[in-house]
């Protein structure tokens, strides 16, 4: 089973405030297999990534998939909080340094930094299937 820190050791006060999280890179490269990605060279763009038990799948920040040119590759109604609304999908590299991991996708691009939330990417139960 892989296993990483997700929290913020010895800084309760940070835990409470920004849930666990883990570093994750992101990024896409068309000439690359999408199926295997490029695994000698992962994404150099570093982001923080909220392990969110309480959600199904993994969401990219919108703001983050458009300025990383992930392709839109299609849209579809997701739902949160705030109800259901319709997204861009990306295609996304996603590498796990902690566990030299990678997830290769579909990826919803949601708003996650417009709730002043220092996350860039939400992992849901579709993230901890992977790592199992």
């Amino acid at each position: 089973m892989a296993r990483a820190e997700c929290g913020f050791e010895g800084r309760p006060d940070e835990l409470v405030q920004y849930g666990p999280t883990i570093v994750v890179r992101i990024g896409f490269t068309a000439e690359v297999s999408f199926d295997s990605g490029d695994r000698s060279s992962p994404p150099s763009t570093q982001f923080f990534a909220l392990v969110d038990t309480g959600a199904s799948e993994i969401c990219i920040d919108s703001s983050v998939a458009m300025e990383l040119g992930l392709p839109v590759v299609d849209r579809e109604m997701v739902a949160g909080v705030h109800g259901a609304a319709p997204a861009n999908v990306h295609l996304a590299h996603i590498y796990v340094p902690d566990l030299g991991t990678w997830i290769n996708g579909r990826f919803a691009g949601v708003h996650l930094q417009a709730g002043g939330r220092r996350i860039r990417l939400s992992s849901g139960w579709t993230f901890c299937g992977i790592l199992r």
